[in-house]
């Protein structure tokens, strides 16, 4: 619902798009928002209400610092910048820009990207990703030689720089902003964040577009596929299908590589190797609780390769303790969670009896080996991957669908529907917070009612 009469909200529609992000904000589109701020200060890189509404619409601090950053350069006296600062104190800064320059370069849009990057490098010349991007969209190895040698600069411990730059060998270097066709001169700051605005708009028109959407389909619905086979009609087929969706997974990805999309190829091999070494592992001769941390073990290292691999913070992963009253607040939804998935399962119990020498070690392995690992896994590495290539929201939606298919085996259409949703509220609660904490403890407190405490207490 909105305040504004009819004929007010039309004009707001056909005015600048400042004035349509205010209506947008004020609506609560916080995406579409964004959108038209971005619009707006790559249009105009000295609007001080851009960058000032831009602020209330990005997701981190780094990016709001940023906003406000570029509000103070222009009036020095702006008190809610001024303000807003001293609240965030001091820290890392990153432009919002760079979202859209990543987009374009998830699908491919090589051109559109470099002018966006550009622009960004331009703004802020120690954007450590600006540069580490740039690298991706341009074409000659002396530019990409010249990018690579930035990140070094700015941070000597950048993996992907090192091995870039190794991979290249020496040889010259130049900077891709000096113009040297036409005899044209280093583009100034207002002309690439001019041209950067085009391919912005560009990038996220046709973003629904993107190259990536039917492969993250196609590999969703083999996986599918091969869950249903493995609980349904025979596990060795499926154990088959997921070893040929793994390796087709990692071959597609080394083909790939370093090409825009093969983060989420490689986050994927997650699913089916989840289900290989479920599958394949001698856990016959342990006791069950035995077999999260059995499993776990060659995960876990996987899952270290992998992030290694991917060139991930530990921030953009989620291990960190942002919003910690928000996470202490979703830990404790567990305790409804893991009741209601019981009234669904009533599985057996993990443990011989309540006591706590019997309870401590199963809790803790469920909570280090389904919930930490898990997370870690799915809202962190792989979320972070597809929300990269599919968008934030069709990022959530689809690993949501991705873990509730993962829960096939316990042959309960019921408890799908139920993890889906749950999977939902953790993505949300990850993209929300940058934080994986207060769905771990969530995840985890879930599977001790669900398979420890609930079935003890109601079969003693």
């Amino acid at each position: 619902m909105s305040v504004l009469p009819l004929g007010a909200r039309q004009k707001a529609t056909t005015g600048d798009p400042l004035q349509r992000a205010v209506i947008a904000i004020e609506a609560g589109r916080q995406m579409e928002a964004r959108h038209l701020l971005e619009e707006v200060v790559q249009a105009n890189p000295r609007s001080e209400r851009g960058w000032l509404w831009l602020a209330d619409v990005v997701d981190g601090d780094a990016e709001r610092r940023f906003c406000l950053t570029q509000v103070l350069s222009i009036n020095r006296r702006n008190a809610l910048a001024r303000r807003g600062l001293e609240a965030m104190g001091p820290g890392p800064i990153q432009s919002p820009l760079l979202r859209v320059a990543f987009a374009a370069l998830e699908i491919g849009r090589r051109a559109e990207a470099r002018r966006l990057l550009e622009g960004v490098v331009q703004a802020n010349p120690r954007s450590e990703r600006g540069w580490l991007w740039l690298a991706d969209a341009v074409d000659a190895d002396a530019e990409r030689r010249f990018c690579l040698t930035q990140v070094i600069a700015i941070n000597r411990r950048n993996a992907l720089a090192r091995r870039g730059l190794e991979v290249l060998g020496p040889g010259s270097a130049w900077s891709p902003l000096d113009r040297q066709a036409g005899g044209s001169g280093p583009w100034t700051r207002q002309q690439a964040l001019s041209i950067a605005a085009v391919g912005g708009r560009v990038a996220i028109g046709s973003r629904s577009l993107s190259a990536a959407i039917p492969i993250a389909g196609g590999y969703l619905a083999a996986l599918t596929v091969a869950e249903l086979l493995t609980a349904i009609i025979e596990p060795r087929v499926g154990l088959v299908l997921h070893s040929v969706l793994l390796m087709a997974l990692l071959v597609h990805t080394a083909l790939t590589w370093g090409r825009p999309g093969h983060r989420i190829l490689l986050s994927l091999a997650f699913a089916p190797l989840i289900r290989l070494l479920s599958l394949s592992m001698p856990l016959a001769g342990f006791p069950r609780i035995y077999w999260y941390f059995i499993v776990s073990v060659p995960l876990a290292a996987a899952t270290i390769v992998a992030w290694r691999t991917l060139g991930f913070s530990r921030t953009e992963i989620g291990l960190n303790l942002k919003a910690l009253p928000t996470q202490i607040m979703v830990a404790f939804t567990g305790l409804s969670l893991g009741y209601i998935e019981y009234r669904i399962l009533h599985p057996d119990p993990l443990a011989p009896s309540l006591a706590w020498k019997e309870l401590w070690l199963p809790g803790l392995i469920l909570l280090l080996c389904t919930g930490f690992l898990e997370e870690l896994i799915f809202r962190g590495m792989m979320q972070q991957s597809v929300s990269r290539a599919l968008g934030r929201v069709w990022g959530i939606v689809y690993v949501a669908t991705l873990f509730a298919v993962l829960h096939v085996g316990y042959q309960s259409l019921p408890d799908v529907i139920f993890v889906f949703g749950v999977a939902l509220f953790f993505g949300l609660v990850k993209a929300h917070t940058g934080s994986i904490l207060g769905v771990t403890l969530a995840h985890g407190l879930t599977n001790i009612l669900l398979f420890l405490t609930m079935p003890l207490g109601v079969n003693p």
